[in-house]
Order: structure tokens, then C-alpha cells, then sequence
């Protein structure tokens, strides 16, 4: 694949479920299928790694030792008591490399520092001892992409012209329907990036940002097991969470509009039948033009095999339980693999709020600040849309956007004892509630062995999981709260309603366990004392734990 046919990279947008673990999972069971030689990304799709020799050599038995490698991806293994040995480098699909550094190595971008494993994205020079072994020339940490920015121009405007009034060489479209384009510059690029806002054609312009795997040495995906209807509709979460009294009292999310912004859902699934917007629902006569932004079409299926198969029907499927009579707007920004772009996420904030989202969940995130992020959150809130973030997987106080922003609702994860979860992050800064997020049941797709989509339920674990029940707690409050037409014109503001989800709460500081994090990880959410607006209490004397939970029955 060469430069120009290379096509636009993806950030590490991630889920914020347990990608690199499942990584390391597939890397190992595919181990005797890499070592024999494995193949390129599929020229036309999002890659996230490039290899400049023969293409006609790889899966052959050996390489010639003058062919150039280049590979990037995030550090699955590397040696624990310093730079020289063997490392493992995976990327998209579950590809791996074995990475040889030595003493001629260059590792000076690491400034002496170790990278941490499953969360650091890396590049590396060298070339081929064979078609899987790379010794390494150079190994270094990647933030932004070298040489290139994004921009979004506003409608109207040409790339190709505006590119030839800045010197830059037009790369690619990343989302031609919403004219945002990728640039190759032979500047600095943050000075770019100043000198393009000046430009009153540009909307915003970001550095092509390639963020982490917000997640920690350890396991958080262990609770993954396939699960059954029964299992999802009656689960001890939403118990816990206090639902039933707002289901009797009729508090079902009618009217709204939950987005949800991921690896899109899966149409298909029955327990999704009749909880997706028609607009997006997989009638591709009838479908807004613009559901998946991955393939930039009107098809926001929840695609496979990947690592992140089945994440967005995951998160649906929480919703779909708690606001049975919301909207769910799938809109899918992740690729199979769980990454995507943060100025695409950008414009599908966007874009949901144009298209009646009255709620948005992001059960995804990026270590990195991102102003076309930020800008465009501001500009939701401030009409009126509820968004909600997971806080991330890291374990600690780490900064992890969107859920970091102002106006933002930071979801934590507990278990099923309020405990938070040892993956989960805390801080004053992002978190704002704790929800439900440790073996959580819901709806999935897969590719089973037979190569069939198939639908099923699953356990995952994550502050994505625990986000949703947020989201779809913050339908119910918008409804409830509404004043009526005859009463007033008035409209619920975001602010009045991240406080009732909050001050409603349970506190769970002192629950045995969550010692040292007094403050940090929120209330626990309380859906029926948020829907009656009364004070919520303390563990384990919430008022979800003295309501008698009915099952429910599958139809």
C-alpha cells in the first residue's frame, strides 16, 4: 500500500471494555497461524499499520534481511527488566509481531522510561528476519500521526483548492459527507494547526491523534461468558439500581432519544426489535444517510470478527432494558476492532444532536484532550443534550476524555457489594456516579465458527457497561421531569438533571472496601428515588436494596 493509498488512520478512540487483554487472547490462540506467515489489512479498510516490502512475500517461509519493515501497534509483551529482548507489537484484527530490540536499537524517544503494556501505541523501523520477526532499527512512542492534520471545512468548500492555498497535499477523505479531510504537511504540525484556524473556511482543524488503550496490566475482561434472556432480563443489577418503582410508575424513557455512539448495534438482535430509531434500524431504503460513519453509509451494524464485536449491542441492550420505551439512535464511530477517530466522534455528536438525541452515551474515551472533542461537547450540553461518559479502565485518577469534561456525566464501575471495581478510575475531576459495571448480561453478536452472524447475550465487565445504566437513567429523569405544555414552556436543563441523578444517589464511601476513595467515586445511582426526586440513602441501606425486584419474562 503506498503513502497516497494509505487511508486515514485510526485513533485510539477505544472501548473502554478490555481490548488489550482480548488482544493478547487472540494473539496467543492465532499464534501457529501468525508464525506462518499472516496477511495485510485489507487494502480499502482502516489500517492501523503499514509494511512497505513485497506484499508477495508475506506468508512465505522467509524473508530477505534488506527488506524494510514498518509496523505500529500497541506494546502486548515486552521484556520486564528493561528495553533489549523480544517484544510483542499487536494491532487491528489481532495482528502480531515479534519485535527484536537490541543494543544498536534507538529506544531514545523513551526517554529511559519502560511503556506500559496494553497501553502504549509504538512504531518501529527495521527490518524482516521473517515474515512475522522484525529487528528493530528504531522503537518509539506515537501520539499524533508525523506530517499530518485533519481538518473540517465547512460545506462548500473545496479540499483540493484549500490544500493548494495552504501548501498541503490532500491524503484522504475522512468523512467526505461531512467534509472532513486528512493533510499531509511538510511543516510543524501544531503550527499547522494554528495557521489553519486563522482560515474562516475551517470549522476546526486537530492533529491526527493516534491515543491508547486506556487499560491496565491485568484483566478486566475475566467476566466474559455467554449468557441467556432470562439471565439479562432479571440479573441482580437492575435491582440494584432501584428500577422497578420507576417501570411502575409508568417511567419508561417515552419520547426520548438515547444515542449511542460506538461499534453500532446489531439490528437483528430480537431484544433490540422495536428499541431502534426506524431511521437507523437497518432499512437501508428508509435509513438517514449517515448511521455509520465507519464506512460513512446508512448501515450502523454491529460488524465482526474483532476485538470489539458485539460492544455497541452490548451497551443497546442495558438501554433497551432500563428505558424500554426510549429510542435507541445507534451510530456507529468504532470500527470491529473497538477504535475510531475523535474528530469523527466529533461529528457525530454532532450530528445526533441535529437528529433529536436527547441523551448521548459514549462508553468509549481517549487519554488524549482533543479541542474539536471538547467544542463540540460544550455546543451539545448547552442545547440541552445529556451526555454520558465511562471514566476509563486504568485503575486511577489518570485524565480519560470525554468523561473528563465539564458538563459531562464520569460514570465508575461497582460490583455487585458497591464495591468499585479494581479496573475502574476514580477522581473528583471525571467521576460524577457509580453504576453497575462487573459481569454485566446483555445483548451480543458474534461470528461463530461456522462464519454465521449469530445473536446471543454475554457478561462483559468495564465502565462501558456501567455507563449505559446512566444514560438510560437520564431518559427517565428528562421524561419525569418535563413540565407540561399547559404548565410552562420551560425545558429540562442538562445541569437539573446530572443533579438529580447525583444528589438522589447512594453513598457508598464508607461501604467496606471503598476505603481511601471518599469522594471519588460518586454516589451509586438509585433510578427510583431520581425518579421521585427524593434523597437517595447510604449502603447498604439504599432504597434499592428494601424493593421487592419482579422478574421479568421474555416475549
Amino acid at each position: 500500500m503506498t503513502q497516497q493509498q494509505r487511508p486515514w488512520r485510526h485513533l485510539g478512540l477505544t472501548l473502554v471494555a478490555g481490548l488489550a487483554l482480548f488482544l493478547l487472547l487472540l494473539a496467543g490462540m492465532n499464534q501457529g497461524a501468525i508464525a506462518a506467515g499472516d496477511p495485510r489489512p485489507v487494502a480499502g479498510t482502516p489500517a492501523t499499520a503499514q509494511q512497505t516490502n513485497d506484499p508477495d512475500h508475506i506468508g512465505g517461509n522467509d524473508l530477505s534481511h534488506e527488506d524494510e519493515a514498518e509496523w505500529e501497534g500497541y506494546v502486548i509483551a515486552r521484556p520486564l527488566d528493561g528495553f533489549l529482548g523480544q517484544w510483542i507489537i499487536g494491532q487491528v484484527g489481532a495482528l502480531t509481531r515479534t519485535v527484536i530490540v537490541d543494543s544498536v536499537t534507538d529506544v531514545s524517544r523513551f526517554n529511559g522510561q519502560l511503556p506500559a503494556i496494553g497501553t502504549t501505541w509504538v512504531e518501529v523501523k527495521g527490518t524482516y528476519l521473517t515474515n512475522s520477526v522484525i529487528r528493530a532499527k528504531r522503537i518509539r512512542p506515537e501520539h499524533y500521526e508525523k506530517g499530518q492534520v485533519v481538518v473540517r471545512l465547512r460545506q462548500g468548500v473545496s479540499p483540493e483548492q484549500f490544500g493548494h492555498d495552504h501548501e498541503l497535499e490532500l491524503t484522504a477523505s475522512a468523512l467526505a459527507s461531512a467534509n472532513i479531510v486528512l493533510y499531509r504537511t511538510e511543516e510543524d504540525e501544531p503550527t499547522t494547526i494554528g495557521e489553519l484556524m486563522l482560515d474562516d473556511r475551517v470549522v476546526w482543524a486537530e492533529l491526527n491523534y493516534i491515543g491508547q488503550i486506556p487499560e491496565p496490566e491485568g484483566d478486566p475482561y475475566r467476566s466474559w461468558k455467554w449468557g441467556d434472556p432470562d439471565t439479562y432480563l432479571n440479573q441482580a443489577a437492575f435491582g440494584q439500581i432501584n428500577l422497578a418503582p420507576a417501570h411502575a410508575a409508568g417511567v419508561t424513557g417515552a419520547g426520548k432519544v438515547i444515542a449511542v455512539l460506538d461499534t453500532g448495534a446489531d439490528l437483528q438482535h430480537p431484544a433490540l426489535q422495536g428499541h431502534v430509531i426506524p431511521e437507523c434500524d437497518g432499512d437501508t431504503a428508509n435509513n438517514w444517510a449517515q448511521c455509520d460513519m465507519v464506512d460513512d453509509d446508512n448501515l450502523p451494524q454491529d460488524e465482526g470478527p474483532g476485538a470489539g464485536q458485539g460492544h455497541g449491542t452490548h451497551i443497546a441492550g442495558v438501554i433497551a432494558r432500563i428505558a424500554p420505551d426510549a429510542q435507541i439512535l445507534p451510530v456507529r464511530v468504532l470500527n470491529r476492532n473497538g477504535t475510531g477517530n475523535t474528530f469523527v466522534l466529533a461529528y457525530a455528536i454532532e450530528w445526533s444532536v441535529a437528529h433529536g438525541a436527547d441523551v448521548i452515551n459514549l462508553s468509549l474515551g481517549t487519554d488524549t484532550d482533543s479541542i474539536a472533542l471538547s467544542q463540540t461537547i460544550e455546543s451539545a450540553l448547552a442545547q440541552g443534550v445529556v451526555v454520558v461518559a465511562a471514566s476509563g479502565n486504568n485503575g486511577d485518577k489518570s485524565p480519560h476524555y470525554p468523561a473528563s469534561y465539564p458538563g459531562v456525566i464520569g460514570v465508575t464501575a461497582v460490583d455487585d457489594n458497591y464495591i468499585k471495581a479494581s479496573f475502574a478510575n476514580y477522581g473528583t475531576d471525571a467521576i460524577d456516579i457509580a453504576a453497575p459495571g462487573v459481569g454485566i448480561t446483555s445483548t451480543i453478536v458474534r461470528i461463530n465458527d461456522s462464519g454465521a452472524v449469530e445473536s446471543g447475550y454475554a457478561s462483559w465487565s468495564g465502565t462501558s457497561m456501567a455507563a449505559p445504566f446512566v444514560s438510560a437513567a437520564a431518559a427517565l429523569v428528562q421524561q419525569v421531569m418535563e413540565p407540561q405544555p399547559a404548565q410552562s414552556a420551560a425545558t429540562v436543563t442538562v445541569a437539573q438533571v446530572k443533579d438529580r441523578l447525583t444528589s438522589t444517589g447512594c453513598a457508598i464511601d464508607s461501604v467496606a472496601g471503598n476505603e481511601g476513595y471518599a469522594g471519588e467515586i460518586g454516589r451509586f445511582i438509585d433510578i427510583g428515588a431520581a425518579v421521585k426526586g427524593s434523597e437517595g440513602g447510604s449502603a447498604p441501606y439504599c432504597s434499592a436494596l428494601n424493593q421487592l425486584f419482579l422478574p421479568s419474562v421474555m416475549q
